[in-house]
């Protein structure tokens, strides 16, 4: 069994190399979050407040943000490295 990536104390690479890592490491990262996207403007109304949990450097809360600006987030991770980096 593998050890959890804790961000704060032994992670593999720091926040700003996040993303990038994903995306490299994960096929298909990039058409989730357009899937997510698509998802969630089928089922939401035009306004809506949505909760992140482990929202991580938010990259995917400013790309839903920016495709529905009516939209409010909030964003909660447990790492505080991501939060400084998301802020």
């Amino acid at each position: 069994m593998s050890q959890p990536i804790d961000f704060d104390n032994n992670s593999p690479i720091s926040a700003d190399e996040y993303d990038r890592a994903a995306q490299l490491a994960l096929p298909g990262y990039e058409t989730m979050h357009t899937m997510v996207l698509a998802c969630l403007q089928a089922y939401l109304p035009e306004s809506a407040d949505l909760l992140a949990v482990g929202s991580g450097t938010g990259m995917e809360l400013i790309r839903l943000g920016k495709a529905c600006p009516q939209w409010h987030f909030l964003g909660i991770d447990p790492s505080e490295k991501m939060q400084a980096f998301t802020k």
